[in-house]
């Protein structure tokens, strides 16, 4: 329930007249496939809302309808949350599982398999940025000890597999839930780990819904993730998706003490 009070907070209601929104469409050329234009509400409903672009030079400014899904509550969410709630045993993972965020092979042989709350060891937290193989690595050599001293592989939560990639914007809005739902992190720490906003919200909601949370930080090629992230800044922190990054932001701007305690637990 927790995690689901804390994943509230990611809602909102619909934007209003004025407020910017980004719309996306199609570019292969540009990183992740995907361009991102500018613009500004200009028409407004309980389930929708209309974007015009901010450089759209025609006299009649091109309109985007955006339908906006928005969760009855609390107890919603985590009934929901229980019905996606999937896990991974290590042995399915295959070694390129980190080379893509696409979600086209996880569609095509699916390895999560229904769970339970707690029948998960660790939510794996990675940034997809990173060295897929640095990062199957890490996990592998953690896998094997914890097998060495359990007697069985590790139950996994991993983005990719788990979350129904034809509602992914919904289904990550229960991410905190998710987390709490997990008996540990890991963190696979890249390169570019600390300079990815979902990341550090995740470990955020970590240490927000624990008082003796469980996380163990693996080198994934990361140089001193450690360091990185005891300098963390929000501001050197982004989402792909700006939209989610507007949102990540006033969540922080809500929580008690703001910016810079969601810095100080951070560090």
């Amino acid at each position: 329930r927790d995690g689901a009070f804390l994943a509230s907070m990611l809602e909102e209601a619909p934007p209003a007249i004025g407020d910017r929104w980004w719309v996306p469409s199609r570019d292969e050329a540009a990183p992740g496939g995907i361009v991102w234009a500018r613009g500004r509400v200009v028409q407004a409903a309980e389930t929708s809302f209309v974007v015009a672009l901010d450089d759209d030079a025609a006299a009649t400014k091109a309109e985007h309808t955006i339908r906006w899904r928005q969760w009855a509550g609390v107890d919603e969410m985590l009934r929901q949350a229980n019905e996606e709630l999937r896990c991974v045993p290590f042995s399915r993972l295959p070694a390129d599982a980190f080379a893509t965020s696409s979600a086209a092979d996880a569609a095509a042989t699916p390895i999560a398999v229904k769970c339970g709350a707690h029948e998960i060891d660790w939510f794996v937290s990675h940034s997809w940025h990173d060295d897929g193989s640095q990062k199957y690595a890490a996990l592998s050599r953690a896998a094997a000890a914890f097998k060495a001293a359990h007697g069985r592989e590790p139950r996994l939560w991993i983005d990719k597999y788990c979350v129904d990639q034809s509602r992914i914007s919904d289904v990550l809005r229960l991410l905190p839930v998710f987390v709490s739902a997990c008996d540990a992190m890991v963190v696979l720490a890249g390169a570019t780990y600390a300079s990815r906003l979902w990341c550090i919200w995740e470990l955020h909601t970590l240490f927000t819904l624990s008082d003796a949370p469980r996380i163990a930080i693996l080198d994934a090629g990361g140089g001193d993730a450690r360091a990185d992230l005891s300098s963390f800044e929000v501001a050197n922190a982004r989402c792909f998706d700006p939209n989610e990054e507007q949102k990540i932001r006033r969540a922080i701007g809500a929580t008690p003490g703001g910016l810079a305690e969601f810095e100080r637990t951070v560090r």
